[in-house]
């Protein structure tokens, strides 16, 4: 499956998909340099029920909209008494760094497998690759764009890791994110 997006911003952006439907939102209210807070929305084309008993809070009325994480970037230590969180349903699907000095990162996700997000060429304008560990395949891949290219970032997903697509935007924006800032 693919999606666009709306902007090169990853702070205020809308996943679209191939029918031209937002699938997701982020929002966050303009960060300060030491805080980062970033709110991750899936919606729902009309019709569409969301069908989520699993405790993510509806938000707005109508809209078919659901928060569904959370992302908090933090220069020092943040609320949860950790630098950076990604939480998705409750859940904390933080990456963690593969090596001190490394762009890589590992998630564990809901469906037991661990899968490595890694940067490919520079920030602002290299991909990020999601490799399954266990196949060492390529599973999605996130192109970044120059702010200034009429081309929108895509991001691909293989069929395969469509159950855990809610993780794998969360983290995706976080690792994003964490690239732009620097930590």
């Amino acid at each position: 499956m693919d999606f666009t997006l709306s902007s090169s911003d990853i702070l205020h952006t809308t996943f679209i998909d191939p029918t031209n439907a937002p699938r997701y939102r982020t929002s966050t209210t303009y960060p300060s340099f030491a805080y980062h807070q970033l709110k991750l929305y899936r919606t729902y084309p009309d019709g569409e029920q969301s069908g989520a008993d699993d405790g993510a809070e509806k938000t707005i009325g109508n809209t078919g909209e659901q928060l569904i994480g959370m992302i908090t970037m933090a220069g020092g230590m943040g609320p949860s008494g950790r630098h950076h969180q990604v939480v998705v349903h409750s859940r904390d699907v933080t990456p963690e760094r593969v090596k001190k000095l490394s762009t890589a990162e590992i998630l564990v996700a809901t469906d037991g497998r661990s899968y490595k997000w890694k940067l490919e060429g520079i920030k602002h304008i290299g991909n990020f690759l999601l490799i399954d560990e266990k196949t060492k395949q390529t599973v999605a891949h996130f192109v970044i764009r120059n702010p200034f290219s009429s081309k929108p970032c895509k991001l691909h997903v293989n069929t395969e890791v469509l159950p855990i697509l809610d993780e794998l935007v969360a983290t995706l924006v976080y690792m994003v994110l964490r690239s732009n800032i620097g930590y």
